[in-house]
């Protein structure tokens, strides 16, 4: 489910804040007729698109980080198979790798032939 959820839907929270917030909130709220939560739920609801863009953003470069992480692996992996067994072991490693690759499998466990 996306980060917007079901329309509709509600959930109770609680929690704490400064003082100073508190009467600031709780003024405008008085002010406008409404209690303390419609304000909340209204800044929150002015802030939420940026929230969202934040959080989008926060995975992509999660997702960044992964694949880098992913590739300095393999490149390590392979120099390390280079330098102990040769270029063809190393060669025919990245061949087994780049099939794994195109076949959806790189993040699965790997199955090995008994």
């Amino acid at each position: 489910m996306s980060l917007e959820g079901r329309r509709g839907e509600v959930k109770a929270v609680s929690f704490k804040m400064p003082l100073h917030t508190y009467t600031v909130v709780q003024a405008e709220a008085t002010a406008r007729g409404v209690d303390v939560s419609s304000v909340l739920n209204w800044i929150i609801a002015e802030f939420f698109p940026r929230l969202v863009r934040l959080h989008e953003q926060r995975q992509s470069a999660l997702a960044i980080a992964c694949t880098q992480g992913l590739a300095d692996a393999v490149e390590d992996r392979l120099r390390r198979i280079q330098v102990e067994e040769g270029y063809e072991p190393a060669s025919q490693e990245l061949h087994r790798l780049l099939e794994r690759l195109s076949q959806g499998g790189i993040a699965g466990p790997e199955k090995k032939a008994a």
